[in-house]
């Protein structure tokens, strides 16, 4: 990126390009091409059906060589296509807008600093790309409106983009955001440094996927990742591999929904964090060879499945907390060292599993509060460990095992008049 600044300025003075196309009809095609420009400026603008800026094969808004650029491309009517591409650019936005069915647009920038691309489609079948290369201090949206939609946001060796540090506003984010039914919103970001990536859905029948991967280790205050769905029938995934400090975080409002976070090689600090409200939800959160890794699932309603699994990890935590009905909760940690499992639940006929094996220093507690509840714990293999289980309320059962355990201790308490230890 060095580079790219001080071939920029190494350039003779730039000239101030402007360039407008405007065209109302059918059948209509636009091109424009600007290099070596300073406030440089694309606007295309088409009204009627079947209009092309450029091709899937050849962008037809282009800027190369350019500061204080924009592209603009206003599309009104049915089976519209833009393509923009922004090269070696400074302070730099491209915006499509297309309204209308079937359209298809992308902006690609490549070798930029400050840099926004943004795609935004209100109709349905429609296909939105943002994609950014070798960028700094960037940010990429694609914004639908419909359903059966497509949009997507691809980052590859960028930095400082869409303000990473976590729990910012879905704003401050690369963003997929759609309204609508049967859409998918996918981002995916490679070789980063603070990045924040977010999907957010409203409707059903959605599909979200955040990938996030190959951080550069050595800087940076870390990755962030989310979904946030509101409907019903959603599907919300958040996977993060061999990065440094990450977090992720999956919020799904409605019914029969399916969330999942899948975190593996981080190095630093690693949270996957699921949220569901409603009833008859699935959620997991799988974490592999991470160092302070934290995996929690909360689920408000009745019918909740959730899964926190840990295996080959340090210092790590794994926690559920389920209000309501007829849910089961599921614990497991392996080959960790400094494990500490957790579930509570607060209602009826609730299960809750906390399984252990081969750790060192672990320890597992378990909460129900109600009635006919069931709760089981499984220590085996590990060194230093201790159980706690305590059930409130009448038609409980419980299991605990410790099997080839050294240094372990198990406490129960059952019935109405127990008082939860101090934490």
């Amino acid at each position: 990126m060095a580079v790219a600044a001080a071939l920029l300025f190494a350039l003779p003075a730039l000239a101030d390009n402007s360039s407008t196309v405007n065209q109302t009809g059918t059948a209509n095609s636009a091109a424009t091409e600007q290099a070596i420009s300073d406030n440089a400026k694309i606007s295309v603008t088409q009204i009627g059906n079947g209009n092309q800026v450029g091709t899937a094969d050849e962008a037809g808004a282009v800027q190369q060589l350019a500061f204080d650029s924009s592209i603009a491309v206003s599309q009104n009517g049915d089976k519209n296509q833009a393509w923009a591409t922004q090269g070696l650019v400074f302070d730099t936005v491209s915006k499509l807008q297309q309204t209308g069915s079937d359209n298809a647009a992308e902006t690609v920038q490549g070798y930029s600093i400050n840099a926004l691309g943004e795609v935004s489609q209100n109709g349905f079948r429609n296909i939105g790309y943002t994609v950014q290369d070798l960028a700094f201090d960037t940010q990429a949206r694609v914004l639908q409106t419909g359903s059966d939609n497509r949009g997507a946001v691809e980052q590859s060796s960028v930095e400082t983009t869409g303000a990473a540090q976590a729990y910012r506003a879905i704003g401050e984010y690369n963003t997929v955001k759609q309204v609508g039914e049967d859409n998918l919103g996918t981002i995916e970001q490679i070789n980063l440094v603070d990045s924040g990536a977010a999907v957010s859905q409203t409707g059903s029948l959605n599909i979200a996927k955040v990938s996030q991967s190959d951080q550069n280790l050595e800087a940076g205050n870390g990755s962030w990742g989310e979904v946030l769905q509101t409907g019903n029938e959603n599907s919300g995934t958040v996977t993060q591999s061999g990065n440094s400090t990450v977090g992720a975080y999956v919020e799904q409002v409605g019914d029969a929904n399916t969330g999942e976070v899948t975190q593996q090689g981080n190095s630093n600090f690693t949270i996957g964090y699921v949220y569901q409200e409603g009833g008859n939800h699935g959620a997991i959160v799988a974490q592999n060879d991470n160092v302070r890794a934290t995996g929690y699932i909360e689920q408000v309603g009745d019918g909740f499945a959730a899964v926190v699994n840990q295996t080959g990890s340090v210092l790590v935590t794994g926690q559920i907390l389920q209000s309501g009905a007829d849910s089961a909760g599921y614990v497991e940690q392996t080959n960790s060292f400094d494990a500490n499992a957790q579930i509570l639940q607060v209602g009826s006929a609730n299960a809750a599993t906390l399984v252990q094996t081969d750790n060192l220093h672990a320890a597992a507690y378990g909460e129900q509060r109600g009635t006919g509840n069931r709760g089981d714990i499984k220590q085996i293999g590990t060194e230093s460990v201790n159980a706690t289980t305590l059930q409130n309320g009448n038609g409980n059962t419980l299991e605990a095992n410790q099997t080839g355990v050294v240094h372990a201790s198990i406490s129960i308490a059952q019935g109405s008049a127990w008082a939860r230890p101090p934490t």
